[in-house]
């Protein structure tokens, strides 16, 4: 496994530290935590994208975000990992009421293939 972590801030990404990723073609998923209002900004998405072809990529609003030894705000920080022979799958389903949070369970697992399946990782925004 190896990582490259980015940092979005200003409209820009920096790569923090020595990233392993030396063709991000080959990155696998990308996990992205950070100010909702930057997610939402097309741009952000569409910029990521083309930076990680290949990979899939998984977004969560935070209201802070850990970069190093600090908190950022407003900002968003996406790790970058590419796995050797770990086959990653996405699935998403919409939350309107946290009654529903069972039956929304049961659905994202019936979405995928359980013979090969070894880790499921759920993300999900707050419900008040």
């Amino acid at each position: 496994m190896k990582i490259t972590q980015l940092h979005y801030q200003g409209l820009e990404f920096h790569e923090v530290g020595n990233g392993e990723i030396s063709d991000p073609s080959l990155a696998s998923l990308v996990l992205g935590f950070g100010d909702k209002n930057q997610m939402l900004n097309p741009s952000f998405y569409n910029r990521l994208s083309e930076k990680f072809p290949n990979a899939e990529i998984v977004l969560c609003s935070s209201a802070g975000e850990i970069l190093g030894n600090s908190i950022q705000n407003e900002t968003i920080v996406c790790t970058a990992i590419q796995f050797e022979k770990t086959i990653i799958k996405t699935s998403s389903v919409e939350l309107k009421d946290s009654s529903e949070s069972f039956e929304m369970g049961k659905r994202l697992v019936e979405g995928f293939d359980g013979e090969d399946l070894v880790h499921i990782l759920v993300l999900s925004g707050g419900i008040s």
